[in-house]
């Protein structure tokens, strides 16, 4: 029977190719299972995030090879994060969890790991402005109804909204100073400072 070259959305693979067996390439050696890699390796979640973990089988010289099995996950605080068997960690409440990925092929099993940080979602948060012209954090959540404060230094900033309905008021040149502006739409709500190219951020609204 030919084995089946697995394709979910949480495993990475490079080429169909059976069980995984062959010459490497430019290696002269058979590929042989030899590790797991799990990204992303440190996911920093707000309560509600989810994001999809991609499992990559790994040969003997770290190359992407394909594998023969499916993998499966498991969490250590299933209040903090549940994991799906398509990999998709969901953030459940504030702290940490590890998620543990394990996949066998040919008899051999692989394990690799994911810390995961989940943030409650509150009523208030506040962004600062770094000397690297970065708003700190960049991305804030926050309940429907709550509100953001920008703390702007002595160099001038501004915060411009991606126009959207449920949007506040952008916040012109400002420096010395701290800004509030309350979200009463659940939605996400980018925004940028136009002196400074780069320079973005995200309300998120829960």
């Amino acid at each position: 029977m030919r084995a089946l070259c697995v394709s979910l959305v949480a495993v990475m693979v490079i080429a169909c190719g059976g069980d995984g067996g062959g010459t490497g390439p430019g290696t002269g050696t058979t590929p042989v299972f030899t590790s797991l890699g799990l990204t992303p390796a440190n996911p920093a979640l707000f309560q509600g995030d989810q994001v999809t973990l991609v499992v990559t089988p790994r040969d003997q010289n770290n190359n992407p090879i394909s594998v023969t099995g499916a993998p499966t996950f498991q969490s250590s605080a299933m209040n903090v994060a549940t994991v799906s068997t398509g990999g998709v960690v969901s953030a459940v409440g504030a702290g940490s969890s590890t998620i543990t990925a394990s996949l066998t092929a040919n008899g051999v099993t692989r394990t690799a790991t994911a810390a995961v940080n989940v943030t409650a979602v509150t009523a208030t948060a506040t962004v600062n402005m770094g000397q690297s012209n970065v708003f700190i954090p960049e991305r804030v959540a926050i309940t429907r109804n709550g509100t953001v404060t920008w703390v702007f230094p002595a160099v001038v900033h501004n915060v411009v909204f991606t126009p959207k309905p449920g949007a506040p008021a952008n916040i012109g040149n400002m420096s010395n100073s701290s800004v509030p502006r309350t979200f009463g739409t659940v939605d996400e709500y980018p925004y940028t400072c136009t002196i400074h190219p780069g320079m973005n951020g995200t309300v998120v609204v829960r």
